[in-house]
């Protein structure tokens, strides 16, 4: 799956920078997936499977919003 999990309180919330080839999207159901560049969010939610949110790391830091 590649990508490194985000826990808060113990629990899975995230995943940072999946691998998209090789990512088995049915294990990331429910789980914030979040990116590194608009590039790559497009590339996500193009395979991300309906209503999966996606959050560019770039764009929020720099106070975007936009998703």
């Amino acid at each position: 799956m590649g990508g490194l999990p985000v826990y808060v309180s113990g629990h899975p919330y995230a995943i940072l920078r999946p691998t998209i080839a090789s990512t088995n999207w049915a294990e990331l159901t429910g789980l914030v997936v979040l990116t590194a560049g608009d590039a790559e969010r497009r590339a996500v939610v193009d395979q991300a499977p309906a209503l999966t949110r996606v959050v560019d790391l770039l764009a929020w830091l720099s106070g975007r919003t936009e998703q």
